[in-house]
């Protein structure tokens, strides 16, 4: 017996996003399958619900269920992913800052940076206590000892230094 779209979403509302996606992929799996059959097909199916109902059914708890899942990403993803951007994250997790060799020379050149190792450097600055720091969009903006320090949110990369103006 198929359900309507609404009683659908009524029995899958409560997954995890992770689950909603498994139970996406499910569905593309079964229309697809369907959609390869139907050209191959020579005979016809004696089956209630048709192949064709379960397909259409199919196409349209799929519709219903990727409304769900970008409203499940808006409330929980989203705004799980929008706490990486305080600060104290970065200080969690220090240890992953890291830089490219271009990054690096780029840092030494703005900075007039006497140092080997850049990112310790950058480390050491970023951890003292009269560090502000703030984000906007996709990177961190560390503003201590007369520097800007640009880090990326997601990576931890170190993009680049600048003396303050």
């Amino acid at each position: 017996m198929m359900i309507s779209p609404e009683s659908y979403i009524e029995s899958v509302k409560n997954k995890s996003y992770d689950d909603l996606l498994k139970e996406r992929d499910s569905l593309i799996k079964e229309i697809l399958n369907f959609e390869k059959d139907e050209y191959q097909t020579d005979f016809e199916y004696v089956s209630c619900p048709s192949p064709d109902v379960i397909y259409q059914v199919n196409l349209q708890y799929l519709g219903k269920l990727c409304e769900l899942i970008s409203d499940v990403y808006n409330r929980d993803i989203k705004i799980n992913s929008s706490k990486k951007t305080d600060s104290s994250n970065l200080l969690d997790h220090i240890d992953k800052l890291h830089s490219t060799e271009a990054g690096i020379q780029r840092i030494k050149t703005n900075l007039e940076l006497d140092t080997e190792d850049v990112v310790t450097w950058c480390k050491q600055k970023i951890q003292q206590k009269n560090a502000i720091i703030s984000s906007k969009g996709k990177n961190w903006y560390i503003l201590v000892g007369g520097c800007k320090i640009t880090v990326n949110i997601t990576k931890y990369t170190i993009i680049t230094a600048h003396k303050e103006k």
